[in-house]
């Protein structure tokens, strides 16, 4: 959006779509979030949050290759977490 001159200190207003946002914040978080997703150091929550937005593959050398789910997808593997949560519960009380 081009100034009119009505804005402070004619400065331009920053435009993005709303694809373009999202895929800037998933790459932050998939560049980001790996260290504390997997492996003994992890945190449970972020892997969760990390197995749900994220396809994990390898490629030839062992590097992890990342690729954002679905939306079906996430929903799916939100529900087999929900479901692994659930029964480290039931473990853990007894029931």
């Amino acid at each position: 959006m081009a100034n009119d001159g009505t804005l402070p200190h004619a400065e331009d207003i920053a435009f993005t779509s709303h694809a373009r946002l999202a895929k800037h914040v998933m790459d932050e978080v998939r560049h980001n979030v790996g260290d504390k997703s997997s492996g003994a150091t992890a945190f449970p929550a972020t892997a969760i949050l990390y197995d749900v937005l994220f396809n994990r593959t390898a490629d030839l050398r062992g590097r992890p290759i990342l690729r954002t789910n679905t939306f079906p997808d996430m929903l799916k593997c939100l529900q087999q977490q929900q479901e692994k949560v659930k029964h480290a519960l039931e473990t853990v009380s007894g029931n």
